[in-house]
């Protein structure tokens, strides 16, 4: 008969596990969060990195977890830039139209306004006086015709001078002139505008001229004589000292244009 041998005994630190340390560390596994459900007994578990639903899905249906590569974004393509419409030239200011070349014109002396007021209420004065003058006179012979000829011309000539003395106005503002470099520019008309240029070496004298009406209200008329009796020109409504100083700025022009040919 054999005789049982002995087990041999085993130290603290040979073969022994410490207590509460795991039986295999292979199997070492996180325990599961409070309330988290128990995998069941046979259920294949998930692989790790994987969700226990997602692996019970793909279990169930046959298909193995795939795991798909990142798509890099689609950056989307770059919308060619709209062509820039040309900028709408700017329209310039409205201006007064002047003669091409010219600056601006000078005016001549407001009160010639009052010196033609004047020489036309003195005309159409007489006319009216004759007129009505008739009319009385054909009352008093019982010339009915008469009468009404007489009243209806006195009538026509107080519209007519009443008319008159509006465009008077407007044509004295449209009365300018101005010494260019190599001529005297002058202009006048509201609806016919006329420009007359006159060349200085053309000149042969100007003279300063004034009636009772211009030398009462201290203003004179400019006359330009030329070579051409069709070319002379006048220039009317001046102040007395503005026409006399540009008498001698024209002949001393004119006259440095005839030495210089």
């Amino acid at each position: 008969m054999s005789t049982p041998q002995p087990f041999p005994q085993q130290g603290p630190h040979q073969g022994a596990v410490p207590h509460g340390a795991p039986q295999n560390p292979s199997q070492q596994q996180d325990p599961p969060p409070h309330g988290a459900p128990q995998p069941q007994h046979g259920s294949p578990q998930p692989p790790l990195g994987q969700s226990p639903q997602f692996s019970a899905a793909q279990h169930a249906g046959g298909v193995q977890p795939q795991h798909a590569a990142p798509q890099p974004p689609h950056a989307a393509p770059a919308q060619p830039a709209a062509p820039q419409q040309p900028a709408a030239p700017q329209q310039p200011a409205s201006r007064p139209r002047t003669p091409a070349g010219t600056g601006a014109l000078n005016p001549v002396s407001p009160a010639y306004v009052k010196v033609k007021l004047l020489g036309s209420a003195i005309g159409s004065g007489i006319c009216v006086l004759v007129t009505a003058g008739a009319g009385v006179a054909g009352i008093i012979a019982s010339l009915t015709w008469l009468t009404w000829l007489g009243f209806a011309l006195a009538a026509a000539f107080v519209i007519g001078f009443v008319i008159e003395a509006v465009v008077t106005v407007r044509q004295v503002k449209a009365i300018g002139y101005l010494q260019r470099p190599g001529d005297l520019l002058i202009q006048r008309g509201i609806l016919f505008r006329q420009t007359t240029v006159v060349p200085y070496g053309r000149l042969q004298y100007v003279e300063v001229s004034a009636g009772p009406l211009l030398r009462a209200a201290g203003l004179a008329s400019l006359e330009l004589h030329t070579a051409s009796a069709s070319t002379d020109a006048s220039l009317p409504g001046l102040p007395r000292a503005e026409a006399e100083a540009l008498r001698d700025s024209l002949a001393e022009r004119g006259a440095s244009k005839l030495a210089g040919l």
